[in-house]
């Protein structure tokens, strides 16, 4: 029998999920699910290192224009919450600098 890669793994994971069988506090079993699948979290981590090592080969005039047009799309998709918080938060700080504490006030 000629084996190649993909049904060496699947006999593999078939081999693996016999074995793995969880039994709850209350005695339901239920088989563990193995996939080879990666998880959400490892494909998030590799899209980042692919955009930071893109972003890293862009010139500095087109790094520039991009981030323009990032801001401007990351802005058309505000939630209102989002958006009453940047308002308050910049609210807040413009009053503290125009209008400073006075700490000898009684």
């Amino acid at each position: 029998m000629n084996l190649t890669d993909t049904t060496l793994r699947k006999l593999i994971l078939e081999e693996i999920k016999a074995i793995f069988e969880v039994e709850d506090v209350y005695g339901n079993k239920r088989d563990l699910v193995l996939t080879d699948e990666p998880s959400q979290q490892h494909k998030t981590s590799q899209a980042v290192d692919t955009f930071n090592k893109f972003y890293r080969s862009l010139e500095p005039d087109t790094r520039y224009f991009f981030l323009e047009w990032l801001r401007t799309q990351l802005i058309k998709r505000l939630t209102q919450e989002e958006i009453m918080t940047l308002t308050s938060q910049i609210t807040s700080a413009s009053k503290g600098n125009s209008e400073p504490k006075n700490p000898n006030k009684k």
